[in-house]
């Protein structure tokens, strides 16, 4: 070997040494099995933030066995570069290289298969063979070709490729060429006939409500039983230190034992009794289905708050659009003005009228990095004491575990988190309480919320499908474990424009105050992914209603009630010899070229967008113009809307009409029993339901 030879291969060797010693993150370095990444996220268990590089070949060797050193060596340098030097976008978050991690070994163990031990031996060809032989594999496995599966297999491709400067800057091979001839993933799927995935829906109304109910039920009389349970347990648990601490378990056992919380209105004993052993439905993540567990006395005081604390989640979660990322930025304290917590601070409107409450925190979707922020998540009148559902959710959590944030030796973490869990089921046994709990991992979020709705939740009595043709069977099936966190956020953009009289009332009050709000203040425009959700809502909605009048024609009322019967020849054709699937999406894309998107209320629909300079709520309130694509909240009221040619009213609207009725019945008779005539806008809002009722054949009670 010469001289230049033998620099360039001691050079070689020293940018090898160099980089095996580099640190990837505070707890991993270059040449670790598993790199631990760091995340701004909090609460975020370790293993979520993991890419693991002994994972098993199809030769029974380990990926970081020495015969693979040239292809790991790659790879680890492409996911370094996605996370400090991506080429295009922004650089990949730990949480994201960790689900990246799952993708790209079938590449791997395909390109061991075929003997591939280097990048740069996947050419185009290489890449077409990948994608037909990863097709055929999904097919033998009984699974369905899904676009997302596409997509998925598409993606590593295509960031090998865009990563390639940085890493033959680096010094390691990469992809000699474009793979599957640049074509993207959708177009992709498309040639290969893929499955369109489901989009994430939003929870069955039938099984949201019933879960809300209970929610609403444990923050309701119930919180204020649990948060004494949790007190008292900690008094007599930790006080009398002079005693040993088996002495204090025993006794704290026994009184337990006699502790009874209060008698709920309505019910005849107590609610809420601790026995020596019971029997609890439990979530078990691996079967999807519940399981039966026994509780001792430590263990069923852990599991009532832990419900407590869910059913806060919940309300939280579903009536805010917070994220579940999100759930774990919130901190504890006392406002010392407001004397609420810290993280809830309270603002007059632009009018003047109300009290608008924000959840301060801190979101992390679609930013570089983390961003401080505000939820909207309840208004009052001016004056009023009232508190909002998810405002009194934060205050609970406040109070839950505030005798162990408040302990002697409480860590920081614990001191401020909002979210925290016990350590494992009952309370460890031994003599510190700062030990007993943590802030609450974000994984375990969803599995907590599971757990509330199998044991509090009775969903074996609903229809196998709902009113709107959904199938609850899987619902059923798992008790509500199949619910997912993410689905709420597209519940509250749902209540949130489409309040009925179905909803239970503080939470249809809730979304009712929330509507309004959020166009008071437009505080909407601030969030551009909850207006993607809110138009996504609208739209569903929309493509329901027409799917029904392509079916049959629909008992209504309104102007729009003639135009739908226009729209729905057009849509008969459009759906003639369809299946469900395919007539579904032919109506949706029907309704966004035309822009047929509903705006809801309790009283009746609006379809403004057909043509915003008509709209009678503007007109009165002299705003009309081609630019307004919603109602004017301040002028849009049941006698302004009869008489639009944008509304519409069906048997989805009947209870608020029947209450109309009813309450005009009532100030007419008034009138009579005194002698005088009823006054003439009480005569007209009478004939208005009556009409309205009629029209949508509703059997009327009165006559």
């Amino acid at each position: 070997m010469n001289s230049t030879a033998a620099r360039d291969t001691l050079q070689q060797r020293n940018e090898a040494d160099a980089r095996h010693s580099r640190r990837v993150s505070r707890r991993s370095e270059w040449a670790d099995k598993v790199w631990f990444l760091d995340s701004e996220l909090k609460n975020l268990h370790a293993s979520f933030c993991s890419v693991k590089w002994d994972f098993d070949m199809p030769d029974g060797s380990a990926f970081v066995d020495s015969r693979w050193e040239l292809l790991r060596e790659e790879l680890r340098c492409f996911v370094w570069s996605l996370l400090k030097a991506p080429q295009e976008g922004l650089p990949k978050k730990a949480q994201t290289l960790h689900r990246h991690s799952f993708i790209w070994r079938p590449l791997v163990r395909w390109m061991a298969e075929h003997d591939f031990t280097d990048l740069c031996q996947l050419t185009n060809s290489a890449s077409w063979n990948f994608l037909s032989d990863y097709v055929i594999e999904i097919e033998k496995d009984g699974r369905e070709l899904s676009v997302s599966a596409v997509r998925t297999a598409v993606s590593v491709l295509q960031l090998l490729w865009t990563q390639k400067p940085y890493m033959e800057k680096e010094g390691y091979g990469s992809l000699p060429e474009a793979p599957l001839d640049g074509l993207s993933g959708s177009e992709l799927a498309r040639r290969l006939n893929a499955k369109i995935d489901e989009r994430v829906q939003p929870v069955p109304e039938e099984v949201a409500l019933s879960i809300l109910n209970a929610a609403h039920r444990w923050i309701g009389p119930m919180a204020n039983d649990v948060i004494r349970l949790a007190e008292d347990h900690f008094s007599w648990r930790y006080s009398d230190r002079s005693r040993n601490a088996q002495s204090r378990i025993r006794s704290t056992r026994l009184s337990m034992l006699k502790w009874k919380s209060s008698i709920l209105i309505g019910d005849t004993k107590p609610w809420l009794t601790i026995k020596e052993r019971q029997e609890e439905l439990s979530w078990d993540g691996n079967l999807f289905k519940p399981r039966v567990r026994n509780l001792n006395v430590g263990r069923k005081v852990s599991a009532t708050i832990d419900d407590l604390r869910d059913a806060c989640i919940h309300v939280i979660q579903s009536e805010s659009g917070v994220r579940i990322s999100e759930m774990g930025s919130f901190q504890s304290g006392i406002g010392e003005a407001s004397q609420l917590p810290s993280c809830i601070s309270i603002r007059t409107s632009q009018t003047g009228l109300n009290d608008l409450f924000f959840l301060r925190g801190t979101t992390y979707k679609l930013r570089p990095m983390p961003e401080e922020t505000e939820w909207l998540i309840g208004m009052r009148p001016r004056g009023s004491d009232y508190i909002p559902p998810p405002v009194r959710a934060v205050q609970i959590l406040e109070r839950l575990y505030r005798p162990w944030r408040q302990c002697e030796g409480a860590p920081e973490e614990v001191r401020t988190s909002l979210l925290l869990s016990f350590v494992q089921l009952g309370f460890r046994p031994f003599d510190e309480p700062a030990s007993a709990v943590a802030p609450m991992q974000l994984h375990s979020i969803r599995d907590a919320q599971r757990e509330f709705i199998v044991r509090n939740v009775d969903l074996a009595s609903l229809p196998a499908t709902s009113a709107r043709g959904e199938d609850l069977s899987a619902y059923k099936d798992t008790m509500g474990g199949c619910v997912a966190p993410r689905q709420w956020r597209k519940n509250f953009a749902q209540y949130l424009w489409r309040v009925d009289s179905r909803m239970a009332p503080a939470i249809a009050q809730q979304f009712k105050h929330l509507s309004l709000a959020m166009t008071e203040e437009a505080y909407i425009g601030n969030d551009i992914v909850l207006l993607k959700d809110i138009n996504s809502a609208r739209t569903q909605k929309t493509v329901e209603l027409f799917r029904a009048w392509s079916k049959n024609d629909q008992a209504s009322a309104g102007f729009f009630s003639g135009r739908l019967r226009e729209h729905r020849r057009q849509i008969a054709v459009l759906v003639e010899g369809k299946s469900e699937e395919e007539a579904t999406s032919a109506i949706r894309d029907y309704v966004v070229t035309n822009d047929l998107r509903i705006w809801f209320s309790d009283h009746g629909h609006c379809f403004i967008g057909l043509n915003p300079d008509g709209a009678k709520c503007h007109e009165k309130a002299g705003t009309s113009s081609w630019s307004n694509q919603a109602p004017n909240v301040a002028t849009r009221e049941p006698s302004v809307c009869a008489g639009c040619s944008h509304y519409y009213v069906d048997h989805d609207h009947r209870d608020y009409w029947q209450r109309r009725l009813d309450a005009h019945e009532v100030l007419a008779l008034a009138s009579k029993r005194v002698g005088e005539k009823p006054p003439r806008v009480v005569q007209l809002r009478l004939a208005q339901a009556r009409s309205v009722l009629r029209r949508i054949s509703i059997q009327m009670e009165h006559t």
